[in-house]
């Protein structure tokens, strides 16, 4: 069945965590009978599906757009900061998607996309616009995740992280989303992927007046992925643990990189029977993630600050068992009959080297099947949580 109503999600990209999920949310929704429509800039690599957009920029907006994004991964070290947005899209394209009685915007990221101007324009206008938190940056003025410190709720004059006076810049985000927020709160409902972000968000100024909804980001399908023979014990005749790292880049500090190299280098010098293997080492086609994927025993996730990572919904989705570590919504992810939890302590590595010993010294039956219901218990009333939440934003008229 058709629903009157239709969704426009908008990401900045068709790649990475929050572009990911939500193309895959887009999919289900045509599945469902949603009219739905993904729009996200014109990249290498993205080839539009039913229902997707390009959005093509000129050489201008183009070269601007590639500055901002070099400067922004230039001034981020330990987190990842995007302090404007230069906006590919204009307000009247959005408007074309339809009126405000049948048409809600579902905002994933908007770097490079659309900017603070033309979110109020839309909330001017009568739109109602939900967001996902992919990640903090809604609330913290530009800082996808702020490490535990909350400077940005009264001192981001004094941003540790960021050089003066680029530090202001967050204050003057933080300034603008609030009075927007303030003056439409009524009009906008925030989806928490984590109850862990959903706590957090509620506790800032930027969010506080504003519904925030905990809705699982919805995996349904992993791009034509085929489910692997089970080979959880593989292990056993080849005599490696095979740890799999899907981060996009091997070695960046908010995924842990620092661990992981220190991690490679103790199993060379203790000799212990397993290897690391990335994602990132594969060619970016379907066939290379498929070989990624059926060659890993356990997935291996280090990051120092996380809210729902996409590729633990892909291990659970594929049976794959899971070491992480115990921070952000991480551990809302993870069964302790067949997963690990990691402590983020100085102990860090030791831990990992034990948890690697232990499997290898008492391997478990995993039971793969046994992860993929587990799974889809957990998920599976997502799309409808979001169904319910679309219709209720809206008096379809007839």
């Amino acid at each position: 069945m058709t629903r009157d109503f239709q969704i426009i999600h908008l990401s900045t990209s068709h790649h990475g965590g929050a572009g990911i999920a939500a193309r895959r949310l887009h999919q289900a929704l045509l599945s469902s009978g949603v009219k739905s429509v993904f729009v996200a800039i014109d990249r290498k690599g993205f080839l539009p599906q039913n229902g997707e957009v390009k959005i093509y920029r000129s050489i201008i907006i183009r070269l601007l757009g590639s500055l901002n994004s070099f400067f922004s991964q230039a001034i981020s070290s330990e987190t990842y900061f995007t302090l404007f947005s230069i906006p590919a899209m204009r307000y009247k394209s959005l408007q074309k998607f339809g009126d405000p009685e049948a048409t809600i915007f579902h905002v994933h990221n908007w770097f490079n996309l659309i900017n603070l101007r033309i979110i109020r324009k839309l909330l001017k206008d009568g739109y109602r616009l939900v967001f996902t938190l992919h990640d903090q940056r809604l609330f913290t003025g530009g800082c996808h995740y702020s490490l535990s410190c909350n400077k940005y709720e009264k001192e981001c004059n004094n941003c540790p992280m960021l050089p003066i006076p680029l530090n202001r810049f967050t204050k003057w985000n933080l300034t603008r989303t609030e009075k927007i927020f303030n003056q439409f709160s009524n009009q906008i409902t925030i989806i928490a992927p984590s109850n862990w972000i959903a706590q957090i968000g509620s506790q800032s100024s930027i969010l506080r007046n504003v519904p925030i909804i905990p809705i699982l980001n919805n995996h349904t399908e992993l791009e034509n992925l085929t489910l692997f023979p089970n080979r959880h014990n593989k292990f056993r005749s080849n005599g490696k643990l095979v740890l799999g790292v899907a981060s996009m880049q091997k070695h960046a500090i908010i995924k842990g990189g620092q661990i992981l190299k220190k991690l490679e280098q103790a199993i060379k010098t203790e000799n212990i029977p397993a290897e690391v293997l990335y994602l990132a080492d594969f060619q970016p086609t379907i066939q290379s993630s498929q070989l990624f994927w059926s060659s890993i025993d356990y997935l291996l996730v280090t990051s120092i600050m996380d809210n729902s990572p996409n590729v633990i919904h892909e291990a659970k989705m594929l049976g794959i068992p899971v070491i992480a570590t115990n921070i952000g919504g991480i551990p809302e992810l993870l069964n302790f009959e067949y997963d690990y939890l990691v402590k983020m302590n100085d102990l860090m590595l030791e831990q990992i080297i034990d948890i690697l010993k232990n499997i290898l010294d008492n391997p478990k039956d995993i039971n793969k099947n046994r992860i993929m219901e587990n799974y889809r218990l957990y998920s599976e009333n997502s799309l409808v949580s979001l169904l319910n939440l679309y219709e209720s934003l809206l008096v379809i008229e007839n």
